[in-house]
């Protein structure tokens, strides 16, 4: 192995690399001078010249064990190979560039940093360290998965920004990038694959519209129900679909106390209880997964199976001050995907150049939903509430039987719905400040019921249908 590792950042990955470079530091003790040679006479009296032996060279280590420590994996050889730097800059403006590149050699770790670090920073740093081989074993694991919950795990008050870009492979034909970026107010996400592209960008400078811990949960878990319900109908990968999920959800999980350091500023227009009921909790985001397509049909190369999802908030906050606010928040997501099936469940689909064995169902998806919400207030008095939601599903199909086409359909299923939710706030304007236990009691459970309603709904059948 390789190391050039300097300053106080020096131990960060020392603890993740550590089993490895024993190993490879005991393989190489092993294996520094050829075996003794042995010399047999058989039965003959005329002297034979010395033989000559070349030197034995390294065996690759092997493990009785499979390691899910991507770092001895790539330590080991066997075609994997890493390129990672984590890039870390200090609320006191100290940079850390901490480095993992594969050589001919092993693995060369080097770090720097533009001053030296403090102990609260030191342990920070270290901190992260861990985070990142957590994430790496992630990438390379089969299948992969996403775990980058440590590295958004740190305090803005010691840590400003972080920052990790990554290459792996675990042999010649599978690779894995990562482009990873937190701050106190933003958090994104892209990676790329073998299986496709996952892209994601969390945006917490409105801190303002963040709800409470169980809002956000409760909007999370509607939010990964509509991802389910995506890859079911689009026929996504499952892997890919686990790693969106886990993106999705890690991104926006704010650790305890974080939500207090992000409105550490009082934001210029707060919020009350009653928007909060009519908002998702959740910062503004955008996300997309794309699936690598494929055309399985040599017969009609113009026929792919793919996958993409988008789905998206945005929320805009009016007015001069809080007694003529204004708030719209619009939730989006758009799929399209197309897919090859056979005919009958029992039955396999082996498209060939053969007329024989193109028997098949071809099935495009195109559906796209929609949440809004409209809050206003004109004298402090509320004016407007209410919640719009429409969902559209297209499914178009194509039946051959024996490369003859024999069906072509389109099935449109569209609704949309408004809430009016002005009645059911109108009493609870002053959020039961002077109400009795019992009253207040009704209107939490009234502005739990609200926000149960509010989110994106991509199924038509499931939009509730207007009323007042």
């Amino acid at each position: 192995m390789i190391g050039m590792v300097s300053s106080a950042a020096s131990t960060v990955l020392s603890q993740a690399t550590r089993p490895a470079a024993a190993a490879v530091d005991q393989a190489a003790v092993d294996t520094s001078r050829p075996p003794p040679s042995v010399i047999v006479t058989l039965g003959s009296s005329q002297a034979e010249p010395n033989p000559v032996y070349a030197p034995s060279r390294p065996s690759a280590l092997t493990w009785a064990n499979r390691s899910t420590d991507a770092v001895t994996t790539l330590m080991a050889g066997g075609g994997a190979r890493a390129d990672t730097t984590l890039s870390i800059e200090t609320a006191s403006g100290t940079t850390i560039v901490l480095s993992i590149k594969s050589t001919d050699d092993g693995l060369a770790v080097t770090s720097r940093s533009s001053a030296s670090l403090n102990d609260t920073e030191r342990a920070a740093v270290a901190k992260l360290s861990g985070a990142l081989q957590k994430a790496i074993d992630g990438m390379v694991a089969m299948p992969p998965k996403l775990d980058l919950g440590g590295l958004m795990d740190f305090d803005p008050k010691v840590l400003a920004s972080v920052d990790v870009k990554s290459d792996m492979a675990t042999d010649q034909s599978t690779t894995q990038t990562l482009t990873f970026h937190a701050d106190s107010v933003s958090r994104s996400i892209k990676t790329s694959g073998d299986l496709g592209t996952i892209a994601m960008n969390v945006d917490m400078h409105s801190a303002a519209v963040l709800g409470n811990p169980s809002q956000r949960a409760a909007a999370i878990a509607n939010y990964l129900k509509q991802f389910d319900k995506a890859s079911s109908r689009g026929r996504a990968d499952p892997t890919l679909m686990a790693m969106f999920k886990d993106a999705f959800t890690q991104l926006n999980t704010i650790r305890d106390g974080g939500a207090s350091v992000l409105l550490k500023t009082p934001p210029r227009i707060p919020l009350s209880a009653n928007d909060h009921a009519v908002l998702t909790g959740l910062a503004d985001f955008r996300a997309s997964v794309t699936q690598a397509s494929s055309a399985p049909n040599p017969m009609r190369a113009d026929e792919k199976d793919g996958f993409s999802y988008q789905v998206s908030q945005v929320t805009q906050l009016g007015g001069r001050d809080a007694s003529s606010r204004t708030i719209s928040q619009r939730q989006h997501s758009q799929l399209k995907a197309s897919f090859h099936a056979a005919l009958s469940p029992d039955m396999s689909l082996m498209l060939t150049n053969d007329p024989k064995s193109q028997n098949y169902y071809f099935t495009q998806i195109d559906d796209s939903a929609d949440s809004q919400a409209d809050i206003a207030y004109q004298k402090g008095r509320l004016i407007q509430a209410s919640v719009t939601q429409s969902a559209s599903q297209s499914t178009h199909q194509t039946k051959y039987v024996m490369g003859k086409l024999v069906e072509d359909t389109t099935m449109p299923y569209s609704r949309s719905g408004t809430r009016n939710l002005l009645g059911l706030l109108k009493p609870f304007e002053d959020e039961g400040r002077a109400s009795t236990r019992q009253r207040r009691s009704e209107w939490e459970q009234m502005l739990s019921s609200i926000h149960e309603g509010i989110g994106l709904q991509s199924e038509p059948s499931r939009i509730a249908m207007p009323r007042t």
